[in-house]
């Protein structure tokens, strides 16, 4: 029993150190998703009524990774984001972050990764209906995301995005007036569904 148990760890060890991602690999990764929901719509004139809205938001990016240690490195990224709402004017979306990832190998060249780190958005609505009042919003964000990490070959592979968990400050700018209200907030989200998601396929290097 004492042999199988011997046995064991080192083939745990073996195969945590024959996919493990070693100081100075550097990754370059496309990001990219599709969100879809609805969302209650008020009328601006009596009785207001609510109606549904569907949204479709689809999301870019680009993202950098260098790694400090075995299995863990420091993430760079950039985001870009659209909406094209049924009603109400489009919208865009640039994002900067930072973040710290942690990978845990638990099969092969599978993994479980972990990225703590910081996010900052900035969303403009351009708008000349009156129902839909251009809006300047500004997001700063504490967020924790964990995912799989997939790596089948040495220098390609993918992450998908299964939960994550955010702390936000959010500013908005409205009117013209230039209105102000500005809010915390803080989500769990679980990426259940297919469309849902949010991947990133990268290029693994020296």
């Amino acid at each position: 029993m004492k042999n199988k148990i011997i046995l064991t760890a080192f083939m745990c060890l073996f195969f945590a150190n024959l996919f493990a991602q070693e100081k100075g690999d550097k990754l370059l990764g496309l990001n990219f998703g599709l969100t879809k929901y609805n969302a209650p719509v008020q009328d601006t004139i009596p009785p207001y009524n609510f109606s549904r809205s569907s949204t479709s938001n689809s999301n870019l990016g680009l993202s950098y990774s260098y790694f400090t240690k075995l299995d863990r490195k420091i993430n760079f990224g950039f985001g870009f984001y659209f909406d094209n709402p049924q009603k109400g004017p489009k919208s865009y979306q640039f994002s900067i972050n930072v973040g710290y990832g942690m990978l845990y190998p638990i099969y092969e060249d599978f993994y479980v990764e972990v990225d703590p780190g910081f996010a900052y958005s900035y969303y403009k609505s351009d708008s000349k209906q009156d129902s839909y009042p251009a809006s300047i919003s500004k997001d700063y964000q504490l967020l924790a995301s964990a995912g799989i990490t997939w790596i089948p070959i040495k220098h390609f592979g993918m992450t998908v995005n299964l939960i994550s968990l955010n702390f936000r400050y959010h500013v908005n700018t409205f009117g013209p007036k230039d209105l102000d209200y500005r809010t915390y907030s803080y989500g769990l989200n679980n990426f259940g569904s297919i469309k849902d998601q949010t991947f990133t396929i990268f290029y693994k290097f020296k």
